[in-house]
């Protein structure tokens, strides 16, 4: 009797440990963003921009819209149709790792913010200094990234649940190349590998395009590569730990 008891129980936990939802894959609505104040106070904590000396909100710009193109490698599907929060965020970085002269420092960026609206998850961050600039890099399709990035042993699992520990403005002080000269800078907080082997985990992949290219400032790496080639670098932080785990400037 005990034996059969023992059994049934085991079966039981078993059962509840495997029908509980995961950060990668659960509809959690324990975060829906009700209102307009709801979004932007969220937008504020995954940024980390509250922090700032200079930062707003524009609340005249805030706005729910449904994300139709979406390009975000393996997590389009789940991210186009969806309705989301957009909020515009007007501020000046300040970054400790940095050794930035002050007319780059005192440059004011809008940073765009979506969020799913059901479940309060961080679709995007954008920051868009400048629309077109000579030698722009072309974005692949993201069926194209995805090919580069299962190349390279990386994937996006999903969406984390939970608020990352490092904050997009935290994380930024470990990318490689300078969010400050950057004309464009995204962002994505993902549930992510770098191989098989290791346990998905939450990061900030953090892509900076339109930067001084790299043979500027290492002629032997640029050699007779095109500047498109080499003006833009992605950069993957542990959102646990800020720990940098990997750049590089595929794909793209």
């Amino acid at each position: 009797m005990f034996g059969q008891t023992s059994v049934m129980l085991c079966t039981i936990i078993l059962s509840c440990l495997l029908a509980l939802p995961t950060y990668a894959d659960s509809d959690s609505t324990a975060h829906v963003l009700k209102t307009r104040q709801d979004a932007e106070n969220t937008a504020l904590a995954f940024t980390g921009f509250s922090k700032l000396k200079e930062c707003s909100v524009d609340t005249a710009k805030s706005i729910k819209l449904v994300i139709t193109d979406d390009q975000t490698p393996f997590l389009r599907d789940s991210i186009n149709g969806r309705e989301c929060w957009q909020i515009e965020i007007e501020a000046r970085l300040e970054l400790e790792m940095w050794i930035t002269p002050d007319s780059l420092r005192d440059i004011s960026r809008k940073f765009v913010v979506l969020l799913d609206a059901e479940t309060g998850r961080l679709v995007r961050i954008s920051s868009v200094l400048a629309e077109d600039y000579e030698h722009k890099p072309l974005k692949p399709s993201a069926e194209k990234a995805e090919n580069s990035l299962r190349q390279m042993r990386e994937i996006f699992h999903g969406f984390p649940d939970e608020q990352p520990v490092v904050s997009f403005l935290e994380a930024l002080d470990h990318v490689v190349g300078s969010p400050f000269q950057a004309k464009e800078i995204y962002a994505w907080y993902v549930v992510y590998t770098l191989n098989d082997r290791e346990e998905p985990h939450p990061v900030w992949w953090i892509d900076l395009r339109g930067i001084p290219p790299v043979h500027l400032i290492d002629p032997e790496r640029g050699g007779n590569t095109p500047i498109e080639k080499l003006n833009h670098q992605r950069s993957v932080i542990d959102a646990k730990t800020g720990q940098h785990i990997r750049s590089s400037n595929l794909p793209g």
